[in-house]
C-alpha cells in the first residue's frame, strides 16, 4: 500500500539529488492507487504532452464527483502535476506557513493555477452519463468563472469560444469506465482526450484556469477532492530530471 504523504513532505524533497534516480526512473512503472469512494484505480504517474515530447506528471490526490441530489458518484478524478516544475512554485507560495495555514491561503490555491508547470485532470466515469449532460455541466461551471476573470472584451470572447469548442467534444454517451484526460500544457494549451481519442488542443489560458478552478478554486465541486489535492494525498516521488523522463 502506498504511504500517504503531505505536500509539506513532498516540498522537502526538492533538496534531494536527482542524478542517482535517473536509471531507476527509466525502468519504473506506475503503481495503481484506488480512489476511496469509487474504488477506481489510478496510475501513480502518467505521461502528458509537452511540446513535441511527453513529460512525466505525478499523482497528487484523488477524489470523486458526487451528484448531490441523487447521492451517487458520477466519476473519479485524479490530479497530476509536473513535480520538477511545480514544487518550486508551490514552495514559494507556502513560504514559512504550516500546511494547515497554506490550505487556507488563496496564494497557495492560486499557485496551482499557475501556467509555469503542466498539470492534468484524469477522470474515470463511475456510471453512464449522457454527453450532453457533461457539456451542459461544463458550460454551467466554466462560464461564471470566465465572466468573473479579469479579461478584456477580446479575451472574454475568445474564452467563451473556447468553452463552446470544448462542449462540442461531448456529443455521445460516456459509459462507465470511460477515461477522460484534460491536460493543461504550459502556454495555455488545453488538451482533451475521451476514451483514448484525442479530441483537440485549445490554446486559451482563461479556459485552462477556469477548468482547474472548478476543482481547486474557492468554490470547488468537491471539497474533499480539493483537500486531497492540496495535501498531495498520494505519495508522489521526488521530482525527476528531464533526462530521466
Amino acid at each position: 500500500m502506498i504511504q500517504m504523504l503531505t505536500i509539506a513532505t513532498v516540498l522537502a524533497s526538492l533538496a534531494a539529488p536527482l542524478a542517482a534516480q535517473e536509471a531507476a526512473v527509466a525502468q519504473e512503472k506506475p503503481a495503481m492507487v484506488k480512489e476511496p469512494e469509487t474504488g477506481i484505480p489510478f496510475p501513480s504517474f502518467l505521461q502528458a504532452p509537452q511540446g513535441e515530447k511527453s513529460i512525466r506528471q505525478d499523482l497528487l490526490g484523488l477524489g470523486a464527483r458526487e451528484r448531490t441530489f441523487f447521492k451517487v458518484n458520477v466519476y473519479a478524478m485524479g490530479l497530476y502535476v509536473d513535480l520538477a516544475a511545480a514544487l518550486p512554485v508551490l514552495k514559494k507560495a507556502v513560504g514559512e506557513k504550516t500546511l494547515k495555514q497554506a490550505k487556507k491561503d488563496k496564494a497557495f490555491h492560486d499557485a496551482f493555477l499557475n501556467d509555469d508547470f503542466g498539470k492534468t485532470l484524469r477522470w474515470v466515469m463511475a456510471r453512464d452519463v449522457d454527453g450532453a449532460d457533461i457539456a451542459e455541466a461544463f458550460q454551467d461551471s466554466l462560464e461564471p468563472r470566465i465572466k468573473a476573470a479579469n479579461l478584456d472584451a477580446e479575451q472574454r470572447a475568445a474564452a467563451e469560444a473556447a468553452v463552446r469548442t470544448l462542449r462540442a467534444y461531448f456529443t455521445s454517451e460516456l459509459t462507465e469506465g470511460t477515461e477522460l484526460v484534460f491536460n493543461w500544457e504550459t502556454g495555455g494549451r488545453f488538451h482533451t482526450t475521451v476514451g483514448g481519442v484525442k479530441k483537440g488542443v485549445i490554446t486559451n489560458l482563461a479556459l485552462c484556469r477556469a477548468m482547474f478552478d472548478i476543482y481547486l478554486g474557492a468554490d470547488p465541486i468537491s471539497s474533499t477532492a480539493k483537500t486531497r489535492f492540496l495535501e498531495g494525498a498520494s505519495s508522489p516521488p521526488p521530482p525527476q530530471s528531464a533526462a530521466a523522463r
